[in-house]
């Protein structure tokens, strides 16, 4: 049926029979007239198009502008999530959000569990999975939901709410906080105060009282500004019985300078500001002494009231003992600016004091110029003492030992310190006395201070005695001292004597009862004596003078012979040469001076390069040195530690001696394992270094 349409199509209504409708109708005519128009509108229709898709592209555009700001929100969402999720999962503090589950006359009769954080699980010990979508009572039981009606308000009216709860179930006190987020909804934060609670509990306990008294801490707890409860270490602490405390305002027991501070934190804590709950202040004892105390304070319920707990402990020795390291601290300070000062000091007092000493040579004994140079060498000798003095608390300051006889050093000491003194002194010293090895500058410094301690004990005068003896320590010992041979030097006055209290702080630095004084001394001779392996000790009576006793190791070492520094010219035959190196121009005229007049043949040198060049050219002309003397420190140039070394790659045999103003260095104190043969500690005299150039040589020629 070209041109034609059949159209077919069955029928159903209810209570009639099935049937169909057929239709049929001539198209031909339509057909032409469509297509008619359709050639007719070719450019209609492309215009037409064109719209669309251009609308289309627009509405893409848009689509896709839609579609990366909701990627950048839902970015941001996610972020904020994880923040949240992050925060949420880390807290301390059990956390969970719930769901409120009503009845149909609209009573609150559950809640659901809807999400809980780490915390909460551990609180309840159940995992989280065998806890979200569950109501309450599933979990609980129906027998634990007391606080349901305080949740349905809070998620009806969005307050939030906060109250303090016991959970049988898990044993525990807790402060509950609830917040609302959505209608039906709420949070629950819970805050474990379980030790609080307990604490206060045992406050009320008799026998709790009784294991808070054997505390060594002092304990009170204070309401309303007054004491209700004290343990014994705070009775015991300040003088105060238990009985006189109680009731007793707590501002009474505060130096006055700390009472409007603590009393405005105490304010402050009460009401809930954020306050430092430790803190220092000053504590007044029943018989008015202070004492430096930390305390540790809190807010906890007392007998169901606010109250403050405070621990308290005593910390004034620690405080004392802060205040004698940064003393110690301080002086180590002092020492080690003198260290620094102490090359350019000494390097002028050897050129003062070797003059001098050069000049008495020049002079007779019986004229008045030699006393007069004498006494510049012991003004000398003083300012070398007082360096020295500084020293021995800076950093370093080992002890340059040499084997001395004591017997000698204690009668130069005797002499020295108590010229113009009304007191005298006594001496038993023993012919057959061991020698010790000690830094003979230091250890005479020790037995000064001690000597003139005595002096100014006796005002009115009286007598020293002085007495040495050889003595066997055994190897347990009460004075702590290393089994063998020592040395027991007495010194005892005749003086007003020291009081008990003050005899165990008397070797502390700064301490002294006397006016216009440092109180360096005995600390001076405390760390001298223990930097020898010594020991120190002290016995006095009031009124009935004071005995110290020094202990030092004797020597295991030969007696060293003494050097008459012309006749070993003599007995050495050829003239001797020596290098010195200094770069004080003073100190190398000096020492040119004192050797020459010795009948050595002297060469100087400025810095180390230089005398490692003369070094050489002596050596390559068959007329080497027979010793070398070399500065330590040369600022700005080759010192003696580093030109030891390249002279020894020159010559392995080099006789060579050290010399510092600054005997700190640890190569003075330990001279020949950095290659030396000998030390002179500035500043020298005449005699010290040339016995030092002679026991040198001699040594050599004795063991080529």
């Amino acid at each position: 049926m070209k041109g034609k349409v059949r159209l077919k199509n069955q029928l159903r209504d209810p209570g009639y029979e099935t049937g169909s409708i057929i239709a049929a109708y001539d198209s031909t005519e339509l057909k032409e007239k469509v297509e008619k128009e359709l050639m007719d509108y070719p450019s209609q229709l492309k215009e037409l198009v064109r719209e669309q898709i251009a609308q289309l592209i627009a509405a893409n555009d848009q689509l896709r502008k839609m579609i990366d700001e909701r990627k950048n929100i839902e970015d941001v969402l996610r972020a904020d999530e994880e923040r949240y999720r992050s925060l949420y999962f880390s807290m301390n503090n059990a956390t969970a959000f719930h769901e409120i589950v009503y009845d149909q006359a609209g009573q609150a009769v559950d809640y659901i569990i809807l999400d809980v954080n780490p915390a909460y699980e551990a609180m309840i010990g159940l995992k989280r999975k065998k806890i979200i979508g569950r109501k309450a009572s599933e979990v609980y039981g129906t027998n634990r939901l007391p606080h349901l009606e305080i949740f349905a308000k809070v998620a009806a009216t969005g307050k939030a709410a906060s109250f303090e709860a016991f959970f049988c179930s898990i044993e525990t006190y807790g402060i509950i906080s609830v917040f609302s987020s959505w209608s039906g909804r709420f949070a629950t934060m819970f805050t474990d105060i379980t030790q609080y609670k307990q604490a206060e509990e045992a406050l009320r306990e008799p026998e709790y009282s009784t294991l808070l008294n054997k505390v060594e801490d002092g304990i009170a707890i204070s309401q309303e500004d007054v004491f209700q409860f004290v343990n014994k270490s705070l009775e015991k602490m300040i003088g105060y019985t238990v009985e006189e405390l109680r009731g007793k305002p707590f501002l009474d027991l505060m130096a006055p300078e700390c009472r409007e501070l603590i009393s405005q934190r105490h304010k402050q804590r009460l009401a809930g500001e954020k306050v430092s709950s430790i803190y220092e202040a000053k504590l007044k004892t029943k018989d008015g002494t202070i004492k430096d105390a930390e305390f540790s304070a809190s807010v906890i319920h007392y007998h169901r009231k606010p109250a403050i707990m405070t621990i308290v402990r005593d910390i004034t020795g620690r405080k004392k003992m802060e205040e004698e390291l940064q003393r110690i601290q301080k002086l180590e300070s002092i020492g080690i600016l003198a260290g620094g000062i102490a090359h350019d000091f000494n390097n002028l007092l050897t050129a003062i004091g070797g003059n001098l000493s050069f000049g008495k040579m020049q002079v007779k004994k019986e004229s008045g110029v030699f006393e007069i140079l004498t006494e510049a060498e012991k003004a000398c000798q003083q300012a070398k003492n007082l360096t020295q003095q500084l020293l021995t608390f800076s950093k370093g300051g080992e002890p340059i030992k040499k084997t001395f006889s004591i017997s000698e050093l204690v009668k130069d000491i005797g002499i020295l310190a108590l010229c113009g003194s009304t007191v005298r002194y006594e001496l038993s010293l023993p012919d057959d006395l061991w020698w010790v090895e000690i830094d003979k500058g230091q250890v005479s410094q020790a037995i000064s201070n001690l000597v003139i301690n005595a002096d100014q004990a006796m005002p009115d005068g009286g007598v020293i005695s002085i007495r040495a003896e050889n003595m066997m320590v055994s190897k347990n010992n009460r004075l702590s001292l290393k089994a063998g041979k020592y040395i027991k030097l007495s010194i005892k006055d005749q003086g007003v004597g020291i009081q008990d209290e003050h005899l165990p702080k008397i070797f502390d630095p700064y301490f002294t009862t006397k006016q216009n004084r440092s109180g360096l001394g005995l600390s001076t001779a405390y760390a001298i004596i223990k930097k020898h392996e010594g020991y120190i000790s002290v016995e006095s009576r009031v009124r009935g003078g004071t005995t110290f006793c020094i202990y030092l190791p004797a020597s295991d070492r030969d007696i060293p012979v003494m050097y008459d520094a012309v006749a070993e010219k003599i007995s050495l035959g050829r003239r001797r040469k020596i290098l010195f190196m200094d770069d004080q121009k003073i100190i190398r005229d000096m020492v040119k001076r004192m050797l020459t007049h010795l009948k050595y043949e002297v060469e100087l040198a400025s810095e180390g390069n230089e005398a490692i060049e003369l070094y050489q050219k002596a050596k390559a002309s068959k007329r080497p040195f027979d010793a070398v003397i070399l500065d330590l420190t040369i600022p700005g140039g080759l010192g003696g530690k580093d030109a030891i070394q390249k002279l020894r790659e020159i010559d392995p045999e080099v006789n060579a001696i050290v010399s510092s103003g600054y005997s700190n260095d640890p190569v003075m104190s330990d001279y020949e394992r950095y290659g030396f043969s000998g030390v002179v500690v500035k500043p020298y005299d005449f005699d010290e270094l040339s016995e030092a150039l002679s026991r040198l040589i001699s040594n050599r020629i004795k063991n080529p």
